[in-house]
C-alpha cells in the first residue's frame, strides 16, 4: 500500500513539473556517473553498517561482521517506512538468527536515525556558513529537537514520564511496554563515548553521501558548488524527515524543488535531479535490503 501511494505521488510530481521536459533532462544524463554514485552510496551504507557493529557490542550483542551486515543490509529492505521505523525488523533477525532480546536490540534503530539527523545537522551547519540559504530555522529547530531527545533517554525519571505519556496513545500503547524495557539499552548507547564515535561515523558516512550528491548534479551538468548541493539536499532530508512520511517521500522532494526554484532552477529540472537522487540513494538501498534478506532467510 505505502509502495502504491509512492508511485503515485511520483506519476504526479512528474507530470507537474512537465513529463516532456522531465524525459530529456532525464536522457542527458551522464551515465558515466553512475557507477561512481553506487559505490560511493554503497560506502556509505557499508560505513553505517561498521557504526551499527560498535552500538550492538556496546550492548553486549557479540555477533560476527559478516553477519552484522547481513543484518544492517536488511534492514534496509524497511527503510521505506514511515521514519525509517521498519528498520526494528532487525531485532528480529537478531532475535531469530542469534537469540537475542527484542527488548535488548530495539533502541539500535531510533539511535542511529538520532546519529544520522545529528551528523546531516552538523553537516549543514558548516556548510551554512559559505551560503546566502535561509536555513537558521531549520538547524534550530532540528538541534532543538536532537537534544530534547538526548535529555530524555539519559534522564530516567523522564523518560518514564514521556513513555507514559505515549501509552495514552491507542495505536502507541502497544509499544510503551517494549520501550520501557528497553531503558538500559538506550542508556548505554547514548553514553559520551559512544555518542562521540557514532557521530564520527556519521559524518564520514553522510560526508561520502554529499559527495555522491554533488556528483548526480554534474551528470545532469548542473555546476554548483558542492556547498549548495549539499544544503539544499540535505536541508530536505531533514524536512522530509520531520514529515515522519515513509522515506520522507513528498517532503523531501516538495522541499527540494522549492529551494532550486528559488535559485532560478527550472521546476522540471529541479524534479529531474531529485528524483534521480533519490533512485540512486534511498531505492538502491532498498533494492539491496530486499536482495540481502532473501540471502539471509535462505542461509
Amino acid at each position: 500500500m505505502i509502495i502504491i501511494a509512492m508511485m503515485i505521488f511520483y506519476i504526479i510530481f512528474v507530470a507537474y513539473s512537465d513529463i516532456n521536459q522531465f524525459s530529456l533532462n532525464f536522457s542527458n544524463f551522464n551515465l558515466y556517473y553512475v557507477p561512481v554514485i553506487l559505490f560511493l552510496i554503497f560506502t556509505f551504507l557499508f560505513i553505517q553498517g561498521f557504526r551499527q557493529h560498535i552500538l550492538l557490542k556496546k550492548i553486549s550483542v557479540d555477533i560476527s561482521i559478516k553477519d552484522n551486515l547481513l543484518i544492517f543490509f536488511s534492514g534496509l529492505s524497511m527503510v521505506i517506512t514511515p521514519a525509517g521505523s521498519g528498520g526494528i525488523i532487525k531485532s528480529y533477525f537478531l532475535k531469530k538468527k542469534h537469540g537475542y532480546a527484542l527488548t535488548k536490540t530495539f533502541p539500535l534503530t531510533f539511535i542511529e536515525k538520532f546519529h544520522d539527523l545529528l551528523a546531516i545537522t552538523t553537516i549543514i551547519s558548516f556548510f551554512s556558513l559559505f551560503t546566502e540559504l535561509d536555513i537558521l530555522s531549520l538547524i534550530l529547530t532540528i538541534s532543538i529537537v536532537l537534544v530534547v531527545i538526548f535529555t530524555i533517554v539519559r534522564t530516567k525519571k523522564l523518560f518514564y514520564f514521556v513513555t507514559k505519556l505515549l501509552s495514552r496513545i491507542p495505536k502507541l500503547k502497544k509499544l510503551t511496554p517494549r520501550l520501557n524495557e528497553s531503558y538500559e539499552s538506550s542508556y548505554l548507547l547514548t553514553s559520551k563515548n559512544v555518542t562521540i564515535t557514532s557521530w564520527s561515523i556519521s559524518l564520514l558516512a553522510w560526508s561520502i553521501h554529499v559527495v555522491a550528491i554533488y556528483l548526480t548534479f554534474i551528470a545532469f551538468g548542473l555546476n554548483f558548488d558542492i556547498v549548495y548541493t549539499t544544503v539544499v539536499t540535505l536541508s530536505s532530508i531533514l524536512l522530509g524527515s520531520m514529515s515522519f512520511l515513509p522515506a520522507g517521500v513528498g517532503f523531501t522532494e516538495l522541499s527540494f524543488v522549492g529551494f532550486m526554484t528559488k535559485s532560478g532552477i527550472q521546476l522540471s529540472v529541479a524534479t529531474s535531479v531529485i528524483i534521480m537522487i533519490r533512485l540512486l540513494g534511498i531505492w538502491f538501498a532498498t533494492l539491496l535490503g530486499f536482495i540481502t534478506t532473501k540471502y539471509f532467510f535462505s542461509k
